[in-house]
């Protein structure tokens, strides 16, 4: 089966149709082998990406979705807790404008809450982390003692303050699409808050080290862990993921195995091998190995690779047909982490070009 991902899809259909640049890949060599290949899909993450880039351009975005259907490319439900069904598509392929008009609405609003669920639980995963690693670094508490910081973290006011923040994520979000600005604006909330919960993290960290110890001046020590912190580079803006990454890196063993664990984490959420090492070796490597900020469009890239994981349930033994699952994809990213986990992908993508 041959997924496409959004670019390689505006290919297809033709980027000069679209008053896009040129394209990465042979449009006509692309055509071509698209016809003459019958299993071929568009995950929904993608179809999600394409209504929502075209949201207020209605005949271009009826022009697209006409275009799928005429190829013959059904949709792949390819994100474990939101489904598309194909009476939804039936409906929006006979819909008027006012109808693609309110449905582009309805799927942005499923995309912003897929974003901000995720950009959460990454802000989440992220402070833990944080938080783990200072405490095993520290030598002035017990691990009984450590292990009590990080309830009194988790205590029931944080957690109050952690709803608010998912909904301030989420109408952060609705208003950076509205401005058509919304990864900046989601990036820059994003690392403000991380921000501050780092600092917290730390001078809590001083405070119960301070009282464990008898200091007669606790008040002086978080003044100084603070001053020490910012100093350091915990600005909430460009200085905050590098202080984070030259913190957690002093241990890459701790790093490798934080990694592993997280992703394996969203196994139970069903999501699927590939998905999980994208998480791991593309999105979390290069947040805490590289110190990359939060890239939104990172999350449906994510969702995307997860279709090699994708299986012909009417496979035959037939030797001569190819079961296999590609991503078509000409991104640059994209291309290089499917090179490493499908090299037959690459030779599949080469090929086309």
């Amino acid at each position: 089966m041959l997924f496409l991902d959004a670019n390689a899809f505006y290919s297809y259909y033709g980027r000069s149709r679209l008053g896009m640049s040129s394209s990465p890949v042979n449009e006509t060599a692309l055509c071509h082998f698209l016809d003459s290949h019958n299993e071929k899909s568009l995950p929904t993450s993608v179809f999600m990406e394409i209504v929502t880039h075209y949201r207020d351009d209605t005949d271009t975005l009826m022009n697209l979705i006409r275009f799928r259907e005429q190829k013959g490319l059904p949709l792949y439900n390819n994100i474990p807790d939101y489904c598309i069904s194909t009476d939804e598509i039936t409906a929006i392929s006979i819909a008027g404008k006012a109808g693609i008009q309110s449905y582009a609405k309805k799927i942005l609003e499923e995309k912003i809450k897929i974003e901000t669920r995720f950009t959460f639980l990454f802000y989440e995963i992220t402070r833990d982390l944080y938080a783990h690693y200072k405490l095993k670094q520290n030598s002035k508490l017990t691990n009984e003692q450590k292990k009590k910081v990080l309830v009194f973290l988790a205590r029931k006011d944080f957690k109050d303050y952690a709803e608010k923040l998912e909904n301030i994520f989420e109408t952060t979000l609705r208003n950076g699409y509205e401005t058509h600005k919304e990864q900046n604006i989601l990036k820059n909330l994003y690392i403000k808050e991380l921000n501050e919960e780092c600092l917290i993290i730390d001078i809590m960290i001083t405070g119960f080290s301070s009282a464990v110890q008898g200091s007669d001046d606790i008040i002086a020590n978080l003044q100084m862990t603070y001053q020490e912190m910012t100093n350091k580079g915990l600005d909430g803006m460009n200085g905050t993921m590098p202080v984070i990454v030259d913190t957690l890196a002093k241990d890459k063993i701790f790093l490798k195995q934080a990694k592993a664990k997280v992703a394996d984490m969203f196994k139970r959420g069903k999501y699927s091998f590939t998905q999980r090492e994208y998480l791991r070796d593309v999105m979390f490597t290069a947040w805490f190995d590289r110190a990359q900020k939060l890239q939104k469009n990172d999350i449906f890239d994510m969702f995307c690779v997860g279709c090699l994981d994708y299986v012909d349930s009417k496979a035959t033994d037939n030797m001569l047909i190819d079961r296999t699952s590609y991503v078509i994809s000409f991104d640059d990213r994209m291309k290089s982490f499917l090179e490493a986990v499908r090299p037959h992908n690459k030779v599949l993508l080469d090929s086309i070009k």
